[in-house]
Parts: C-alpha cells; structure tokens; sequence
C-alpha cells in the first residue's frame, strides 16, 4: 500500500480530531482526509485485485493503525453538524460503490443517509428509504429504529401523516415483557420518542422504566469496573 498517502491520512484524520476538540478549527481537513482515502482504495484496487472489498478488511489488514471506520464515523456527524446534509448523500453513494455491505454494517452509511434525508425536509423520501433497508434487511434492529425516527419527523412536519403503523411497530418489537439491552437500547429511545410524540403517557412510562434500569445497569458495571482499577 501506499505509504507516503497513508501518512498523509494520518496527517488529516490528526487535524479533524483537533477541528472536533475545537483546539485547531479546520473544516477543510474532513474533506481532504476523505477525499485521499478514496484516492488510496481506488489505487489499491488499480494495483491488487484481493485489495480488501469491505471496510473493516482494511482496517484489519492495516492492524487499525489508521482506524478507517471510526474516521467515517466522525466524518459523517460532522458533516451533520455542519449541515453538509448533500454531501452526506454523495458520500454514501460513494461508499456504496467503494466497498461491499452487508447487515452486520450497512447502518453506518444508511442511518447517515435517512438523517440526511430528512434534515433536507425529505421526509416522504427518508421514510420510503428506511422501508426498503427494512424490506432488504427483516427485524433488523436498526433499520426498524431509523424507520420510526424518520416516521416522527414527517410526523413533525405534517400532522396529517399517521403514526398508526409506527405504533405497530414497536409493539411487534418491544413486548410488555421485553428488557431493555445493549442490543435494543436504540430501539428503546425511538419508541420513547415516539410515545412522547403522540403523548401516550402509559407507553412513555412503560418504555422509560426499562431504559432506566437498563441505564441504571450500565452505572453500576462502570462502577464497578473503576472500582477494580489498582489505582
């Protein structure tokens, strides 16, 4: 691999960290970080045909020296918090392209790509596009919980859309006797959200206490797990 163009990843990724820390303000370097290690995949693949298809096989075969996918991560909630929703979309066309998906990781370019949606008041076109990662990809959990957060949204901004098939849906996953998890706890916020939304106190309550105790859980572990340090 390219090494000169791997130090000089390092060197920008180095720079939005600083930009993220508000120690050296630099929008410029997310997109130039980006924009070389599309340079390096695409040159990768121009020169070896097993160059890693998925992105975390580069990450493995780097031994996470560069930490690609926590660098995507970061690239596309600053792109949110910038409001470069348009780039959030080119970029998850981009990927798309780049890299080969499947259900263990396609949430970290779709859940940016139905927030981008409907942050660009896209709302009709978010909902229809969680549906159908949904379609592709049954029970999975974030599909399901990108789909009722887009749902509120247009909800939000059009009351006459109705969040009946909403409420069915967390109620084929989120039973009265279903506990709050590290694998579900996601779904447990939208479905609160939503009970706040439609102003269901009972269901509000009933989701809230679960993710309370599940957070309550949590505590205790950090707790916990301080109290073993040797210092």
């Amino acid at each position: 691999m390219n090494n000169k163009k791997w130090k000089q990843f390092d060197a920008l990724t180095e720079q939005c960290e600083e930009d993220m820390a508000g120690m050296n303000p630099n929008k410029s370097c997310w997109k130039n970080a980006y924009l070389t290690l599309k340079d390096i995949v695409k040159e990768g693949r121009r020169q070896n045909p097993d160059f890693p298809k998925k992105l975390y096989e580069l990450d493995d075969i780097t031994d996470f020296e560069h930490d690609i996918q926590s660098f995507l991560e970061d690239y596309f909630d600053t792109m949110e918090e910038y409001g470069k929703y348009e780039i959030i979309l080119r970029t998850v066309d981009e990927l798309l392209e780049l890299f080969e998906w499947d259900k263990s990781n396609i949430a970290d370019i779709y859940f940016p790509k139905s927030t981008a949606l409907s942050l660009l008041n896209r709302q009709k076109e978010a909902v229809e596009f969680c549906q159908k990662w949904l379609n592709d990809y049954p029970d999975n959990i974030f599909a399901i919980t990108a789909l009722i957060h887009a749902m509120i949204k247009w909800y939000n901004s059009d009351n006459s859309v109705s969040l009946d098939s909403t409420k069915e849906l967390v109620k084929k996953y989120i039973h009265p006797d279903t506990e709050c998890t590290d694998e579900n706890d996601i779904l447990f916020i939208a479905a609160s959200l939503l009970a706040e939304t439609i102003g269901n106190e009972k269901m509000q309550k009933s989701i809230d206490s679960r993710l309370n105790a599940y957070e309550a859980r949590l505590e205790d572990l950090f707790m916990y797990e301080d109290d073993q340090l040797p210092f």
